[in-house]
């Protein structure tokens, strides 16, 4: 029995010695579990993330400011407002800017620039350094428009000829073999605005022009060699214009030559004289930029410091006195030889001449009054008829408005000028003017079926 119960108590000793054992790992098991949620599934690294999310509103930031501020800032202001910048913002957006702002400004200048220079597809070649035209379709190019290729190249010979259509935006393109060496020119006598440029064979550029001719036309001249073919290319200055126009094609020889409705004179060297020239005994004057000779009115010479009168024959006029163009405008030469601008009196009657020396008629206004001048051209004074209205113009010529008091006779002018008649409502008070423009007063009349009484100062009284 003893030994049956130790047995049994060593028995109980065993099975109780293992108990602990797997008891103790089972409640270690549950102690490390937190560990693990606290060191990996429940730190918000998606969050720390996106925190970090709105600060790019802060890195983008930087670089908005600064696309305004950079030219302000380092480039204006480096020498000038050093003590100030620095106190303000001192080290943090100096280091922004520079890394971000180079890169964009000088993206964008490069861009905006390119496309102001190509706003005018016909901008003379002295002023661009790519040339407008290309070659012509003869020469197995395309139209410089980017559309289809141009016709063959008209032939031009020296005289007039027809230009054909020129649509818009368009170049035409003209061949032309000289006969002899010698100075050519040409243009165009268009009423629209034209531009040429003149090429060789192998379509290098050898001279254009834009408004040397006549009303703003081309003018280009050249000595060219015989038996040579050159280009001329064509169009109208501004893109919308189209239509056809002559070109003229004019072989210079020494002397006197007529391009147009314009003349020239060569030396014997071939060069257009410019500024003054005598010849035959007669002086002339010729344009110190385009060499064209001044005629038929009056033109500023000497750099544009005298005011000269010159005969439709080009002669020079400096007799004193009145002179008259073809088209009717009169001048006057003084005693200096120069002709007269600006106010003048002349035989005791005053004139107004303007800056090229033609007498003024009709209305002018002048600083903030208005005169009239007859079609003699002398300024009224006192009562004139215009256009079935009448006026009065002071002794100074002035125009009169508003009230007038003449020879004790009250009238009133409209702010054009124009002499009342009629019913007139003037501060709340009503007055009357008969045909004549005179105000009654101190009476009573009969207007259209209705007696009406005006006081002394000329107001209605019964309105």
């Amino acid at each position: 029995m003893t030994k049956r119960l130790f047995a049994l108590l060593l028995c109980l000793v065993m099975c109780l010695s293992l108990l602990p054992t797997s008891a103790f790992a089972g409640a270690e098991i549950p102690e490390e579990e937190p560990a693990a949620e606290e060191e990996v599934f429940e730190i918000p690294v998606e969050e720390s993330a996106e925190e970090p999310a709105e600060d790019p509103a802060h890195v983008e930031d930087p670089a908005e400011e600064p696309v305004e501020e950079p030219a302000e800032e380092p480039v204006e202001e480096p020498a000038e407002e050093p003590a100030e910048r620095p106190t303000e913002e001192p080290a943090e957006e100096p280091a922004e800017e520079p890394a971000e702002e180079p890169e964009e400004e000088p993206a964008e200048e490069p861009i905006e620039e390119p496309e102001e220079e190509f706003e005018d597809p016909f901008l003379p070649v002295e002023e661009a350094d790519d040339q407008v035209c290309d070659k012509p379709a003869d020469l197995r190019v395309e139209d410089p428009t980017g559309g289809e290729a141009q016709a063959t190249s008209r032939t031009l010979k020296v005289g007039t000829n027809d230009s054909g259509y020129v649509g818009y935006g368009t170049f035409k393109y003209f061949k032309f073999v000289p006969g002899s060496t010698a100075i050519y020119v040409f243009t165009a006598t268009s009423n629209n605005d034209t531009v040429g440029y003149l090429y060789d064979a192998s379509w290098n550029l050898l001279d254009s022009d834009d408004d040397d001719g006549e009303n703003s036309n081309f003018l280009i001249e050249r000595k060219l060699t015989s038996g040579t073919t050159y280009y001329l290319c064509v169009a109208f200055y501004y893109g919308d214009d189209n239509g056809s126009f002559p070109i003229v094609v004019t072989q210079i020889k020494t002397g006197w030559n007529k391009v147009g409705d314009l003349w020239y004179y060569v030396n014997d060297d071939g060069s257009f004289v410019t500024g003054w020239k005598k010849i035959s005994g007669t002086w002339y004057y010729f344009d110190e930029y385009s060499s064209y000779m001044y005629a038929d009115g009056g033109f500023w010479t000497d750099e544009y410091s005298k005011l000269y009168y010159f005969k439709a024959s080009g002669a020079w006029d400096n007799t004193k006195g009145w002179k008259e163009n073809s088209q009717g405008e009169r001048f006057y030469v003084g005693g200096s030889g120069q002709l007269l601008t600006g106010w003048q009196t002349i035989d005791g009657k005053k004139y107004f001449f303007n800056d090229s020396g033609a007498m003024k008629t009709g209305w002018l206004q002048y600083n903030v009054s208005w005169y009239y001048f007859n079609a003699k051209g002398v300024m009224q004074t006192g009562w004139v008829n215009y256009n079935g209205s009448r006026y009065y113009f002071n002794p100074s010529g002035v125009m009169q408005t508003g009230w007038l008091q003449y020879n004790g006779l009250w009238y009133y002018f409209n702010p054009t000028g124009s002499m009342k008649t009629g019913w007139l409502q003037y501060n709340n008070k009503w007055y009357y003017f008969e045909t004549t423009g005179v105000m009654l007063s101190n009476c009573s009349k009969t207007i259209d079926g209705k007696l009406y009484t005006f006081d002394a100062s000329g107001v209605c009284l019964n309105p």
